[in-house]
């Protein structure tokens, strides 16, 4: 195992199967909230294989022991990750805010091995503003979760600035998860979810790191800094490579940047301002860190998830032969704690 800190900057957990929502979210939307949960974990694939370490804090920490994981960033399921649109008014803000306390409560087991991304409900720009500084500076959250696509708006829209500003101002950075609303639409799509999980988180990501660049969101924010998790990183050379392409002959259709994307990507990487998560077993990680560099490249555990390679993922990454001891250091500790920053 590394002799260095290692960290999870992607892990779950799932409430679902021990959470009374009616305690932690406030009337009148406990009961609906803990009918939501009870209906997705009978419908949800990801949970059929949940270990008990998705709930329970002392079997976490046992299961990152065995794994060689120091400390975890932890997001929802599907309760901690996206409240959904179309809900009821007040639903989604009153579902974030139960959400960052039951976290708080689970990561209290030991505060300097479980760290919490905080949930938010962006329909309500206000409150998910005032939710995200209460979740990092009374919680102890050390990121801000945030859907990738939304049904009918880019998360370049200036209508998420405040978000964006909040987060530059706390020195946390926001923690774009896949997949976001392109589930809703590939559920009408396919049927498997095979099929559907085969696509979702890439295309999701995809979608969003365009939006992010090209969207000028890092022109805009100097000092923020953001995440794309869970899709993975062999994709990353291809789709600047191809954006690089469409600036050159669409330049007057992304009048909020002034240099290629992929120039933009290496500049913010070197500020350590733009990071992707991989996936521990990804063949092409070597060539993405000679393309790219190995500066943005992150590990993440996807503890307790059915494609999860528990135990060994950090070995995946650690034992790699093909990687130099400098890149793996740097994807299992140092590029998340620079990531992180100063909360972590």
């Amino acid at each position: 195992m590394p002799d260095y800190r290692v960290i999870d900057a992607d892990g779950h957990v799932d409430p679902a199967p021990v959470c009374d929502w009616k305690k932690y979210v406030r009337s009148p939307f406990g009961a609906i909230a803990d009918e939501m949960a009870k209906k997705g974990y009978d419908v949800n694939g990801d949970r059929t294989t949940t270990r008990r370490g998705g709930f329970d804090p002392a079997a976490r920490i046992a299961d990152m022991d065995e794994e060689g994981i120091d400390v975890t960033v932890l997001f929802g399921g599907s309760m901690g990750i996206s409240t959904g649109t179309g809900e009821p008014p007040g639903l989604g803000p009153a579902i974030a805010e139960g959400y960052n306390n039951w976290l708080h409560d689970f990561c209290s087991h030991n505060q300097d091995r479980l760290r919490g991304a905080a949930l938010i409900a962006p329909d309500n720009i206000e409150r998910a503003c005032k939710e995200a500084r209460r979740a990092v500076t009374e919680l102890g959250a050390v990121g801000i979760a945030m859907r990738p696509v939304f049904t009918d708006k880019v998360i370049d829209d200036p209508e998420f600035d405040p978000i964006y500003q909040v987060a530059e101002e706390l020195d946390v950075p926001i923690l774009i998860h896949g997949p976001g609303d392109v589930r809703q639409w590939l559920s009408s799509r396919y049927h498997t979810h095979f099929r559907r999980h085969a696509v979702d988180f890439p295309i999701s990501l995809m979608m969003a790191s365009m939006d992010v660049v090209c969207g000028g969101v890092l022109e805009r924010f100097k000092r923020l800094r953001v995440a794309f998790l869970e899709g993975g990183v062999g994709w990353v050379p291809w789709w600047l490579e191809r954006l690089d392409e469409h600036f050159d002959k669409l330049p007057h259709h992304v009048p909020h940047i002034s240099e290629k994307p992929r120039d933009l990507v290496k500049r913010y990487i070197q500020e350590g301002r733009l990071y992707w998560s991989c996936e521990p077993d990804e063949e092409s990680i070597p060539s993405v860190a000679d393309a790219v560099g190995d500066d943005f490249i992150v590990y993440a555990s996807d503890y307790p998830h059915w494609d999860a390679i528990f135990p060994d993922s950090v070995r995946a990454i650690s034992e790699r032969a093909e990687l130099s001891e400098s890149t793996r250091r740097k994807i299992l500790s140092e590029n998340a704690a620079r990531m992180f920053g100063a909360h972590f």
